[in-house]
Parts: C-alpha cells; structure tokens; sequence
C-alpha cells in the first residue's frame, strides 16, 4: 500500500526512529565481531548519508539525534561521540562539496575516509582526557573497523537513496545518487 505525499511526511520519523533504535538493537547484540575485529557501528555510515545529502543546517541537529540515540554502542562519553559525529558530518560535507562524489563507489571511499578520521578524532579527545588506548592499538583498531564501515556503507546505499525517493527528500546539489553510478 503507497501512502499520499501527506502520509509519508507524518509517518517519516517515527518510521526512522524505529528502524534506528532496530539498528542499535543490531549493534548491541554483535557488539564484538569475530576474530577481535572491532565494532558494527551503522550510525556513522547513516551520519555521513545526511552530510552528503542534506544542508548544512541540517547536519548539526541530524548529528545531535544520531549520537544521543548512538551513544548507548560507544565505550565512551556522549559527549564525545556527538563532537565526533558532528566534526565528521561537517568534515565530510567540505569534502563533498569540494569532490564531485557520485554513486556506491564514491560513497564507500567517502565513509572509509569519514571511519579513518572519526577514529582518529576519538582517540585524540580521548588522548585529552587521558583515557585513551595506546597509539598502536588504537591504529589496529582503526583499520579492523575500516572494511566493516566500508561495508556497511555499500550494502545501505541503495537503501538510504531509496528511502530519499520515497519520502522526497531532495538532495542538496544537483547530485546523481543512483546506487549503480560507478564514478
């Protein structure tokens, strides 16, 4: 059953919230992958979707809401997952604007890059308050986390554009957001 244009606008968050409090279901329950690999974390695949495709006003308040409903996965303060999380989203929309990003390709390259700074930022902050693991292991868990992220981002792609399309979400810039696009 299609909903009116009306519809879809009032049934739109309460339909996200729920999908995103299933997601940190997922994430909570596979907190720890095989072989020591690090973390699923799927919010900041969502986070860097909405900095590609949303204004820049949008972001910051957009980030708030993913990282008070993400902050329960981290082994660290709220706090510093919303800074993150906001330092990210705005990083990675300077660098969408300055890059002509298009399709699953180019969004995969852009979270793995967002996943590398992310984590850096984290154990810097962290480093800050003097809680932060040494810089090796941190690096380790960097890179273990890279493909999971990477992953992650290819798999929601085409379900993040579909989700744009049915409730009619434009996107900022004249951006081709087709998930076969391989530029």
């Amino acid at each position: 059953m299609l909903l009116s244009a009306s519809q879809r606008r009032v049934t739109e968050w309460p339909l996200f919230l729920t999908l995103l409090s299933c997601a940190q279901i997922a994430e909570l329950s596979f907190l720890q992958m095989p072989f020591n690999l690090g973390s699923v974390h799927l919010i900041p695949v969502l986070c860097a979707y909405i900095a590609l495709t949303r204004k820049w006003r949008h972001i910051a308040w957009l980030s708030l809401l993913l990282a008070i409903v993400g902050a329960s996965s981290v082994g660290y303060s709220g706090l510093v997952y919303f800074a993150v999380l906001l330092w990210t989203a705005l990083l990675t929309k300077i660098v969408v604007g300055a890059l002509a990003l298009e399709g699953r390709t180019s969004f995969t390259l852009l979270v793995m890059g967002a996943h590398i700074f992310a984590k850096l930022l984290v154990w810097i902050l962290l480093k800050h308050g003097g809680s932060a693991l040494p810089f090796p292991r941190a690096l380790l868990g960097i890179f273990a986390t890279l493909f999971p992220a990477g992953l992650a981002a290819y798999l929601l792609f085409p379900l993040f554009v579909k989700w744009d399309e049915y409730f009619e979400h434009e996107a900022d810039d004249a951006r081709e957001l087709n998930p076969n696009v391989l530029k």
